[in-house]
C-alpha cells in the first residue's frame, strides 16, 4: 500500500512539473507538456484507480500552492481528471458467458478521449467568452491581441484582395476551437498509448494489449454526431463555434481510424515500409490535407469496413463494463 502512495505522489509530482513547463516559453517545453497525463495514466493503469485520484490530486494541490488555484483547477479539469477517468475505462473488464475475460472496447475508449476533448475545449472557450463579457466581445477582443502580432509576419501582398490583418486575426479565431479540440485528441490518444506501452513492458498491465490496426475504430454513432457538429459550423455565432469543435475532435478520431486501416490493409505487403514512410511524412509535410484524406477513409469505413476480414462486428455496447 505504501509503494502505492510514493508512486501516486511521484506521478503527481512529474505530472505537475510537466503541466507548468510551457511557462518557460520554448518549443521544446511547449512539446514535454503534452506528456503532462503520462505519469497519471502510468500510476492508474499499473497501480490502480486509486494511485491515479491521488496522483492528480497531488498535482493540482502542488500547481495550486507554487502557482495560483487557477491553474491548479486547470490541470485538475483538463489533466487530472481525463488521465484517472481513462485509465479507469482502460482496466474495466466482465467475464463472458464463455468465461472469458473481456476488456472495455477499444472503440469506446476512444469515443471517450473524443467527448472529453470536446468538453474540455468547450468548456475552456466558454469561460473565456464569460470572462469577455459574450461572444462578440471575446472575438473582437481576441481579434484586438492577435492583429498587431500579424504585423511582422504578414505583409500585404501576401493576403488576397481586401482580406486584412483584422480578416485574418478573425479567422484564427474562429479556428481556434477546432484546433483545439483536435490537438486534445491527438494528445489524450498519445499519451494513453504511451502509458499503456510503458505499464506493458514493465510487466504490470492487467488488460490484453489489443491489436490497435484491426481494432481502433469508433462508435458506429459517431458519424451522427460528426454530421451533427458539421452542419453547425453553417450557422454563424457560437453554433458555429460548438459545432466546429465536435466534427474537428470527432473528425481526428476518424483520421486515426483511417491510419489504422491503412496500417491493416498494408500487411502482408513487401512494401509495407516504405508506405507507411510515405503516408506519415506525407501527414507531417503537408498538414491538414493528408488527415483530411485520413479522415475520409475512417468514414468510409462505418459503411464499409476496409477491415472487413478480420474485425470483429462494428457496433460495441455503448454501455460500460461493469
Amino acid at each position: 500500500m505504501m509503494q502505492r502512495v510514493l508512486i501516486a505522489i511521484g506521478a503527481g509530482l512529474a505530472a505537475a512539473i510537466l503541466f507548468v513547463v510551457p511557462v518557460k516559453g520554448t518549443a521544446m517545453a511547449m512539446f514535454v507538456a503534452i506528456l503532462s497525463a503520462l505519469p497519471i495514466m502510468i500510476a492508474g493503469l499499473g497501480f490502480g484507480q486509486a494511485s491515479a485520484l491521488i496522483a492528480g490530486g497531488i498535482g493540482a494541490v502542488l500547481i495550486s500552492l507554487f502557482l495560483t488555484p487557477i491553474f491548479g483547477g486547470a490541470f485538475l479539469a483538463s489533466v487530472a481528471l481525463p488521465s484517472w477517468w481513462l485509465a479507469r475505462q482502460a482496466s474495466l473488464c466482465r467475464t463472458g458467458d464463455d468465461g472469458k475475460v473481456v476488456w472495455y472496447p477499444i472503440s469506446l475508449l476512444l469515443g471517450w478521449i473524443v467527448a472529453l476533448s470536446i468538453a474540455m475545449t468547450l468548456a475552456i472557450i466558454g469561460l473565456a467568452i464569460m470572462q469577455a463579457g459574450g461572444y462578440q466581445d471575446f472575438t473582437e477582443s481576441s481579434v484586438r491581441r492577435i492583429a498587431p502580432a500579424l504585423e511582422g509576419v504578414l505583409s500585404n501582398n501576401i493576403l488576397p484582395g481586401n482580406f486584412t490583418r483584422e480578416d485574418f486575426a478573425r479567422l484564427i479565431v474562429g479556428l481556434m476551437p477546432a484546433v483545439m479540440a483536435g490537438w486534445a485528441v491527438v494528445s489524450l490518444a498519445l499519451n494513453l498509448w504511451l502509458a499503456g506501452r510503458v505499464v506493458l513492458i514493465s510487466q504490470l498491465l492487467t488488460r490484453t494489449w489489443e491489436d490497435l490496426p484491426e481494432h481502433l475504430a469508433l462508435p458506429l454513432q459517431a458519424r451522427h454526431f460528426f454530421i451533427i457538429g458539421l452542419l453547425g459550423c453553417l450557422i454563424d455565432g457560437p453554433i458555429r463555434m460548438v459545432g466546429s469543435t465536435i466534427a474537428a475532435a470527432i473528425g481526428v478520431a476518424y483520421a486515426f481510424q483511417g491510419l489504422a486501416a491503412v496500417h491493416f490493409i498494408s500487411r502482408g505487403s513487401s512494401a509495407r515500409t516504405p508506405i507507411l514512410m510515405g503516408v506519415y511524412f506525407t501527414v507531417l509535410v503537408m498538414l491538414p490535407w493528408p488527415l483530411i484524406f485520413a479522415t475520409i477513409t475512417g468514414l468510409i469505413e462505418t459503411v464499409y469496413p476496409l477491415r472487413r476480414p478480420k474485425t470483429p462486428p462494428r457496433n460495441p455496447p455503448l454501455t460500460p463494463i461493469n
